[in-house]
């Protein structure tokens, strides 16, 4: 690696666009251009062998937030060039799609790609190779929790006697949206979406208990103090509200966010450090 890529800036979306679109140019390597949204910009490049082979997708993702920024971008430089040398040479088989997508946050990175998947671009994928930190683990990760708030049945007549599960639900919502967005280093920029909502059984009634699937899009290091804060919301709720109660399950493992686009695909982690040409012909033969 180049020790210039040191050196390189990446204080925000614009100049790691700027550095990456020089990465391209100083290896002569053409790009099929930028795809830009409101929330992340993706840079796409197609390359195809002079022999049949399989479709390979590398993808990057960057964000001016992450604390891997630097490291993953050295992992696309180094990329690009064992790209270029496969290109200029004489037995490159198969179909490389390389995918970096810039965003103010990782998990808005990963927007970038899932669009791309959307239209079509990832179909044809035999392998998906991904720049990570480390080999063993993704930096990106999706935290699917159930909360479950139980209220006071009522008839409709009488509100103010009952507990409205529904509104609890509501209010804790808010909080955790707000907890989602806060500036806070640790989990800044991290979202939620809400998979599911229902609550109450009979018309006319005071609803005894709401239930709400929630999919929160965050970064490893962040699980934790997300999770505190979850804990800390509860806790604050507990002693303003009557009676609030509320029950939280992991409604399964954390997960990678590659996306379900993947799910039947051979997904490889590559560590920056560790990507070298054979990284991508032994996966296009």
């Amino acid at each position: 690696m180049e020790n210039k890529n040191k050196n390189v800036s990446l204080e925000n979306e614009a100049t790691i666009i700027n550095s990456l679109t020089e990465l391209f140019t100083e290896a002569n390597l053409e790009y099929d251009g930028i795809s830009t949204s409101e929330t992340e910009t993706t840079i796409i490049a197609t390359l195809s062998g002079n022999q049949k082979g399989k479709v390979v997708g590398i993808i990057a993702y960057l964000s001016p937030q992450s604390k891997s920024l630097q490291a993953i971008y050295e992992g696309v430089s180094t990329a690009i060039q064992a790209i270029t040398r496969l290109k200029n040479g004489s037995s490159f088989s198969g179909t490389i799609k390389l995918m970096i997508s810039v965003a103010r946050s990782l998990p808005l990175a990963h927007v970038g790609i899932e669009e791309l998947a959307f239209i079509g671009y990832t179909s044809d994928l035999d392998t998906v190779l991904v720049i990570e930190p480390t080999q063993d683990q993704y930096e990106n990760v999706l935290m699917p929790l159930t909360f479950v708030t139980e209220g006071l049945s009522v008839h409709g007549s009488a509100p103010q006697i009952g507990i409205n599960a529904i509104d609890h639900m509501r209010i804790f919502l808010k909080r955790l949206e707000t907890l989602l967005t806060t500036t806070e280093e640790e989990v800044a920029n991290s979202y939620h979406v809400l998979e599911n909502l229902e609550g109450g059984s009979a018309p006319n009634t005071i609803p005894d208990d709401c239930k709400a699937i929630v999919n929160i899009y965050t970064t490893l290091s962040a699980y934790q103090a997300i999770r505190r804060g979850i804990d800390a919301i509860k806790l604050e709720l507990e002693n303003e509200l009557r009676r609030f109660r509320l029950t939280i399950t992991e409604s399964g493992e954390i997960q990678n966010q590659i996306g379900d686009w993947a799910r039947q695909l051979p997904v490889i982690l590559l560590a920056p450090g560790e990507i070298t040409d054979d990284s991508f012909s032994k996966y296009l033969r």
